[in-house]
């Protein structure tokens, strides 16, 4: 019987390609003589003689054998039924014979014509892309597929039609997935909660099995007998795994074979290559490297990364016949390939499917001989878009890159080749627009072999050119009357500190310059563009600016930035020569200075009259200077001054009145400066930022001075005031008149110890958001009351604030009623102040309180009864909070969160909230005295409901979902403990 099935088999199957080693046929041979064996030990035992130990264990081998009988006789039965009607399998989706197209095509074709046709919406969610069927066509579906479709929810008990051949499950009940196990026509089977245990024997059930998703599983170990779902096409493994069974590798149909990032120790089984007709295996990609023999999977589509060893069955031959694999593919520790003909036996010019190519030898400090005859036999298919050649130790280019065969190249990167001499002809690549040569140390020129042999082409398409890296680049030449690099966007030439010419643009390209050699002596030009922006970076330790900036070759310069001249100074001439500057920022120019003091009256501006935006940071710049560079600015909006450490007065207003559209003003980290000068006079400014300037707004305001006068424009909207040296006078005089400013940010002024009074207070009739951080002595409120249109209000870390507050004379308010938003946060907040604060804030929707150690009860009902408007509660770290009993009053209350309040009795809290009828979401931490829920359980609005460091009782309850406390729950939708 062995030897003729053994027979049959061979002669119809023709050993499939999946079989080809005949180690499957063997399988079965002995497989059936496993059971021949079993039978004939049984016959010879006698009845009677341990019937009970020796035949039970008798029968379990028979079974089992039968069993892997049965599965490999199923695939052999499989297969030949497949050879007979393969032409009708999946027809709709099946490409033309001889056509290119992939079923994946044409099956996409079809996905998007629905998406098109509204059966599908997208869904854009934490940086990613979701497609949902529209409600409409959802119920539809549902409609007409409840007989083949169904989902298995919660732990109600639900009939399963007979019938179905697509089921979801979202259950952990042991009951209802036995049910599986019945469903003979079942072809999908998904799991969608990640807390499931999947028992072994329900696979052996799933023969016609055809998608199996696992991702939503608690397994560490994939049952062997996954192995005998033969039929099986696309396979989704949780996250949870440990290892994966060598059974996996009988799966010869199966087509996708999808694992997390996180799955598994990266070891695949050692007959990984047997899974024939896999087509898409999602895994990281360094473990892929892994599979020996990885070149019989020919029908895969994807393989990010080869790594090319020396041992059998990881050469780089193995890439031979996969010529399905798409769109990128990157090919390392190419130094382990003996020779071109090897190289050749890749055969990367068959790969037409292909469009990025990464050629990468290892990082070794070993000298690889023969890298030119191996790039050489890398040929790679003409329709290839991307190239990258990383560490090439060759010293000449392959001809194939001379050739101009790879015509569709888009984007050329070489990186790190340092023997490599002589640029390849590029310039003649039609389609190229991007271009990044980096660290090629052994190349001293560029000639005009670089824009191509023959029939010269300059490179007409390329966009961006990076030069990275090249010590010993001295000369970058051009060509005679030849329009170089036409569509040119950005250059960008880093680095090579000998260069010393580039060649004549033929486009108006932005360009940055940042490292390169003796720049005094750099010669280029520009063909003007004016309907293009041109920026220049330069940056380097080197550049002796006087001699280098020309009024010839930059007057049409847009954008300029200059970083790190430390030779730098600026006359009269220079930086007029950019006429139309639009955009200047001046970045450790330390000798930025103007070389002798001029009178206010012969002040003469040296910066261009057109500039918008400038920004001065770690320059010279004195009082004598800035004037000079501010002098005539009238189209100036945007303005910063950072770490000008000579500075100690603005501008007087003679001259800031000279910036009309001025609108942003920022001046950080200046220590010296003491003055704001005339800045009053700006009429347009709409935000001011002051910051680590400890000295400005440190003195006492004269007397003298106009009291009605603000120091500061009447027209500004956002005002922050961070670590300087603010007292209270200055404070005052700064916020007089300021009727539009909206914003107020306060930060580390640790001078201040009262806001302003009731008389600056109450001209701030547009102020909204007051923000008030690290003052260290501040402890009276001021006229904060009058604040008529205030909606947030943060307080943080002001451990004086307060501590001791009085009812106003005015009023017992003594914060606005208009506030929705309020945060007190390490305050010196206690009982009775809390009370003040907030009473009749009726418009209070969010209130936060953290780490306010004084606190030991929240208000009472009385006052927490007006809170109408109070929706999100937070209270945080008070470590002496005892009683939230006001909480019940909170009529609106939808969002509760208690954490490390220690001394709370929060059984009390739970008993209580059971009145709090709009409560929605609760979150508790450190409830570890919580051993029960409340006999009256918790509200029935309650959606989300996270109660952490928990009884270990009370948590085996809530996580087993059964139990007297977990009945009190279940209602909630969302637990977490």
């Amino acid at each position: 019987m062995v030897h003729k099935a053994h027979s049959y088999i061979s002669n119809h199957l023709h050993l499939h390609p999946c079989m080809e080693d005949d180690d499957e046929l063997r399988a079965l041979e002995s497989t059936l003589t496993q059971i021949l064996s079993v039978v004939s030990v049984a016959e010879s035992l006698p009845i009677a003689v341990n019937i009970a130990s020796h035949h039970r264990a008798l029968l379990q081998q028979l079974r089992d054998a039968a069993y892997e009988a049965e599965d490999l006789l199923d695939e052999f039965g499989y297969l030949l039924l497949r050879a007979k009607v393969e032409s009708k399998i999946m027809g709709f989706l099946r490409p033309e014979e001889g056509s290119n197209t992939r079923m994946e095509d044409i099956g996409r074709i079809y996905f998007f014509d629905l998406l098109s046709r509204s059966f599908f919406q997208i869904l854009e969610h934490d940086y990613t892309t979701y497609y949902v069927m529209h409600d409409m066509i959802h119920d539809l579906a549902q409609s007409v597929s409840k007989e083949e479709c169904f989902r298995i929810e919660g732990s109600n008990a639900q009939k399963i039609p007979s019938t179905v051949r697509h089921l979801s499950i979202n259950t952990d009940v042991l009951t209802q997935l036995e049910k599986v196990c019945e469903l003979k026509n079942l072809r999908t089977l998904a799991f969608f909660c990640y807390d499931h245990f999947v028992p072994s024997h329900v696979f052996k059930e799933l023969r016609s099995i055809r998608v199996l998703d696992l991702t939503g599983c608690d397994m560490e170990r994939l049952p062997k007998t996954v192995g005998r779902l033969i039929h099986l096409r696309y396979l989704a493994l949780c996250s949870t795994l440990a290892t994966l069974p060598s059974s996996l590798c009988r799966l010869y149909n199966l087509q996708v074979l999808n694992t997390s990032k996180w799955c598994w120790s990266g070891r695949f089984p050692q007959n990984m290559n047997k899974l024939c007709n896999l087509r898409h295996l999602n895994v990281t990609s360094g473990f892929i490297s892994q599979i020996a023999a990885i070149g019989r999977l020919t029908s895969l589509q994807g393989l990010a990364e080869f790594h090319v060893q020396r041992k059998k069955g990881h050469k780089i031959v193995e890439l031979k016949d996969m010529n399905e694999l798409r769109e990128s593919l990157e090919i390392k520790n190419l130094e382990n390939v003996k020779s071109k003909a090897e190289a050749v036996e890749a055969k990367l010019n068959q790969k037409q499917h292909i469009r990025s190519l990464r050629l990468e030898w290892g990082s070794s400090m070993k000298v690889v001989r023969n890298g030119d005859e191996v790039l050489e036999g890398l040929k790679p298919h003409p329709d290839l878009e991307r190239l990258d050649i990383i560490r090439y130790y060759g010293i000449n280019s392959p001809s194939w890159l001379e050739t101009n065969w790879p015509f569709n190249l888009k984007s050329v990167i070489l990186t790190n080749c340092k023997f490599w001499v002589s640029l390849p002809p590029l310039g003649q690549l039609p389609s190229l627009r991007f271009l990044k040569i980096s660290g090629m140390k052994a190349v001293k020129q560029i000639s005009s072999e670089f824009y191509g042999s023959e029939n010269l082409k300059g490179f007409p398409m390329l966009e961006f050119l990076r030069l990275e890296r090249m010590p010993h680049l001295l000369e970058w030449h051009g060509v005679e009357e030849y329009p170089l690099f036409p569509s040119l966007r950005d250059l960008e030439i880093k680095r090579c500190q000998k260069l010393i010419q580039i060649p004549t643009l033929a486009t108006h390209a932005n360009m940055s310059i940042v490292d390169v050699g003796p720049i005094n002596n750099l010669e280029f030009s520009l063909s003007p563009s004016p309907d293009n922006l041109f920026t220049l970076n330069l940056c380097t330790s080197t550049i002796c600016l006087d001699n280098y900036l020309d009024r010839r070759l930059f007057g049409a310069i847009d954008v300029l930035n200059l970083d790190m001249i430390y030779k730098a100074s600026v006359s009269t001439i220079d930086l007029q020569a950019f006429t139309s500057l639009r955009q200047l920022k001046l970045s450790h120019c330390t000798q930025l200075v103007i070389s002798k003091t001029p009178k206010e009256e012969t002040i003469h501006s040296i910066l261009p009259p057109l500039l918008n935006y400038l920004n001065i940071d770690s320059c010279g710049v004195t009082d004598e200077a800035l004037p000079c560079c501010l002098c005539n600015l009238t189209c100036l909006s945007f303005l910063e001054i950072r770490s000008c450490h000579q500075l100690v007065s603005l501008p007087s207003a003679p001259i800031l009145c000279q910036l009309t559209a001025l609108k942003v003003l920022h001046i950080k980290n200046c220590d010296k400066l003491v003055s704001l000068g005339g800045l009053h006079v700006l009429t347009s400014l709409t935000e001011l930022i002051l910051t680590h300037c400890p000295n400005v707004l440190a003195s006492t305001i004269s007397e003298e001075d106009d009291s009605s006068t603000s120091l500061l424009p009447s027209s500004l909207m956002s005002i922050e005031i961070n670590s300087c040296g603010l007292i209270d006078s200055a404070l005052s005089k700064c916020l007089q008149n300021l009727v539009s400013l909206s914003t107020l940010k306060i930060y580390g002024c640790h001078r201040i110890t009262s806001l302003p009074s009731t008389s600056v207070m109450r001209h701030l009739t547009a102020l909204k958001h007051l923000n008030i951080w690290c003052c260290l002595v501040l402890t009276l409120l001021g006229g904060l009351q009058n604040l008529s249109s205030l909606e947030m209000l943060h307080i943080l870390n002001c451990p004086q604030l307060l501590q001791s507050v009085n009812r106003q004379e005015d009023g017992d308010d003594i914060l606005p009623p208009s506030i929705k938003l309020l945060e007190l946060h390490s305050c010196g907040v206690n009982d009775n102040s809390l009370t003040l604060c907030l009473q009749n804030l009726t418009s209070l929707s969010k209130l936060s309180i953290e780490g306010c150690n004084n606190i030991t009860s929240l208000p009472l009902d009385a006052v927490m009864c007006r809170l109408t408007a109070l929706e999100e509660l937070s209270i945080d770290d008070c470590k002496e909070l005892m009683s939230a009993a006001g909480l019940t009053a909170l009529i609106n209350l939808r969002c509760l969160n208690i954490e490390r309040c220690f001394k709370l009795d929060s059984m009390a809290l739970l008993a209580d909230l059971r009145s709090v009828s709009s409560l929605k979401d609760l979150n508790i931490m450190d409830g570890s005295e919580i051993q029960s829920l409340p006999d009256n359980g918790l509200p029935p609005s309650l959606e989300y409901f996270s109660l952490l460091q928990c009884h270990p009782e009370l948590k085996m309850q809530i996580l087993n979902k059964n139990g007297p406390d977990w009945n009190k729950i279940s209602h909630i939708s969302q637990i977490i403990c």
